[in-house]
């Protein structure tokens, strides 16, 4: 059987609550809002959140919602719809890990993406892919720093080569 314990807080009121898979639902007030909340696989599964929308934003905003298993593999942060939405932290099987803010269950905004080879990605995001500015810090030591486009370095931007090697320039789809 998998338990979990819930903890929502906000300031200093804590409300805390365990799971199990055998638990049906759970139906709570929490400030002004009515929950309704169970869990599935291990997983927490919001069925219904109502109430006034400035509590309902607080509340999305200030709760997070653990989804890992036990390998360390899953997602933790705010949740909408089932979806990824707001802060949260994805781990993938082989260990790369994305950190930062989510829409609609894709990376959109800033965030951090650790490559499980060692590669780092850190910057703007549009639809799961690298936009606007960031940073790509390769594992030998090579650095880009500029702007990119649908995950490829588009725009002004400085490669520095881990030799002491720089090029300043444009670039167009990675070249």
């Amino acid at each position: 059987m998998h338990k979990k314990l819930v903890t929502l807080k906000e300031n200093e009121n804590d409300m805390q609550f365990v799971l199990t898979d055998q638990t049906d639902c759970i139906k709570m007030k929490y400030r002004s809002l009515v929950l309704q909340i169970s869990l599935e696989n291990n997983k927490l599964k919001f069925l219904k959140i109502s109430g006034p929308h400035k509590a309902y934003s607080t509340f999305m905003s200030k709760v997070m919602k653990e989804l890992a298993s036990d390998n360390g593999e899953g997602y933790t942060g705010c949740l909408l719809n089932e979806m990824r939405h707001g802060s949260g932290v994805q781990v993938w099987p082989d260990n790369a890990k994305y950190e930062g803010e989510w829409r609609w269950d894709k990376a959109n905004g800033n965030g951090t993406f650790q490559h499980a080879n060692g590669d780092i990605y850190e910057g703007e995001w549009k639809d799961d892919k690298a936009n606007g500015y960031g940073t790509f810090q390769h594992a030998n030591g090579d650095i880009y720093e500029g702007e990119w486009k649908d995950d490829k370095a588009n725009g002004y931007g400085i490669y520095k080569y881990v030799n002491g090697a720089e090029y300043n320039g444009h670039w167009k789809n990675d070249l």
